[in-house]
């Protein structure tokens, strides 16, 4: 590198494998359920857990949709990761609850 700077105008890129790792909404979180979306075509959805970046589970449940609002709003502010866990892979996806 030549220690100068330049911008592109690509305001967001997604990858290929983005769609089929799945989408949680809102993200940011603030209130209502969270929405987790994943193609209908994965495989066997067999649960997801909630953890701190310090790696602390702090919600586990087998639910295919959404993490109802009452769940969430134990959370404190701040940055969290959920894992989905499918029959052939783990995904983790990180959020942050205001």
């Amino acid at each position: 590198m030549d220690g100068t700077e330049s911008w592109s105008s690509v305001a967001r890129a997604f990858s290929a494998t983005g769609e089929k790792e799945g989408t949680i909404f809102p993200n940011p979180y603030q209130h209502g359920p969270l929405q987790i979306y994943f193609p209908e075509e994965d495989t066997q959805f067999l649960g997801l857990k909630i953890s701190s970046p310090e790696g602390k589970i702090l919600i586990q449940q087998k639910v295919l949709e959404e993490i109802p609002e009452q769940m969430m709003s134990t959370l404190p502010s701040g940055v969290y990761f959920i894992h989905l866990e499918f029959s052939d892979r783990l995904v983790a996806k990180r959020f942050i609850k205001l």
